[in-house]
């Protein structure tokens, strides 16, 4: 977001403010030899509230930012801390993950599928075993 083309006016027309004598063809922004009584001053304290506003707009504009930005990070650290994440955000990288959360739930259906393993293995083995037995 940025200041709108009236806040960089107004931004503008401060810089050109000064205390030199003011003069109507050569120096409309001169507050000595009577410019403040021209509205030099008071046309210089309406630009300077206008082109604060837009900075503090701006800047409250660029925080909201920061702060979207800082919520994500955190979500991530989050996430990252929580668990195994493979992905944060839509985003992939490295990420060291700590096994240990889930060795204990990997190693339980190691072995069930060994035990269903060993349980079929053995009616393999049995079912030749009787083939053999009675050649059938």
């Amino acid at each position: 977001m940025s200041l709108t083309p009236d806040e960089n006016a107004s931004g503008d027309r401060l810089l050109q403010v000064n205390d030199a004598p003011w003069d109507r063809l050569k120096n409309i922004f001169g507050l000595g030899r009577d410019g403040y009584s021209r509205g030099v001053f008071t046309g210089a304290l309406t630009d300077f509230v206008r082109f604060a506003q837009g900075v503090v707009r701006v800047s409250a504009s660029a925080l909201a930012e920061i702060k979207s930005i800082a919520d994500r990070f955190e979500a991530a650290v989050a996430a990252i801390e929580a668990g195994p994440v493979t992905s944060v955000n839509g985003q992939s990288g490295a990420v060291v993950i700590d096994l240990s959360t889930i060795s204990a739930e990997v190693e339980a259906q190691l072995a069930e599928l060994e035990a269903a393993q060993d349980a079929f293995s053995a009616r393999i083995a049995s079912t030749n075993a009787y083939s053999l037995a009675f050649g059938g």
